[in-house]
């Protein structure tokens, strides 16, 4: 893996008297709207440079194409590849000229920097208790991070306020839901998996809550259905 840090883009000559360029750029295959992301057009004319700071992890290569606006039909003027494997780390410079134009794209590849995200567990309603009153509580990867707490059929939680729940990008934050009984404490359906795809998609927006129903045996007499709301952002 690798990180990408397209910096900006130089017009040393237009193909008009003023051109629209515009970027598009592919993350590995592209295969998810989330791999795809388009700057522009703005409007450039020659000797002019445009900042972009746009940072992406990626895993095989990135493909940066560029265009320039046309009110018939846009022009393609030529692509800049960069492969996982090029870690140049220094500021780098790649020329494309193409239709009459030429431009500068201004980037650097680095090794990958080890992402961090954070789940935030916001509340925990209960749809539909085991019992009259249950216990739950809150497990992820492994270790308890909220309850047991009582709670009731159509009785909320509110978990803000515990610690926060940190997990780097190459693994997944498995959240499981648990019933505490003397007996044998039971999982509640089966867990939520955040990986890494997922969180990077998610903490483009932090401050939306994201929801994940956690079914017992459905259909049984006595089952179990709760909500937690919860939001991921990175560190």
């Amino acid at each position: 893996m690798a990180v990408l840090d397209l910096r900006g883009i130089i017009c040393d000559k237009t193909q008009e008297a003023v051109d629209e360029p515009y970027l598009e750029v592919f993350v590995d295959r592209g295969e998810h709207p989330s791999d795809r992301w388009r700057w522009g057009p703005v409007s450039m004319n020659d000797g002019d440079a445009r900042s972009i700071n746009w940072t992406r992890v990626f895993r095989e290569r990135i493909r940066v194409e560029l265009w320039e606006h046309d009110r018939r039909r846009d022009d393609h003027i030529g692509d800049l590849v960069v492969d996982a494997t090029d870690e140049r780390g220094s500021e780098q410079s790649h020329r494309i000229a193409g239709r009459r134009a030429e431009y500068r794209l201004i980037y650097a590849v680095n090794p990958r920097r080890d992402e961090r995200f954070v789940l935030d567990l916001r509340s925990l309603y209960c749809n539909d208790a085991q019992e009259r009153t249950d216990e739950p509580y809150l497990v992820v990867n492994g270790v308890r991070v909220w309850g047991p707490a009582s709670m009731r059929t159509r009785s909320t939680q509110v978990i803000r306020g515990e610690e926060p729940v940190y997990f780097s990008g190459g693994g997944n934050a498995i959240v499981e839901l648990w019933e505490r009984d003397p007996a044998r404490s039971e999982r509640i359906g089966g867990p939520l998996r955040i990986d890494e795809r997922l969180a990077r998609i998610f903490a483009e927006n932090p401050r939306r809550d994201r929801r994940h129903i956690f079914h017992g045996d459905r259909g049984i007499p006595g089952d179990a259905t709760y909500t937690l709301t919860y939001r991921v952002s990175r560190v």
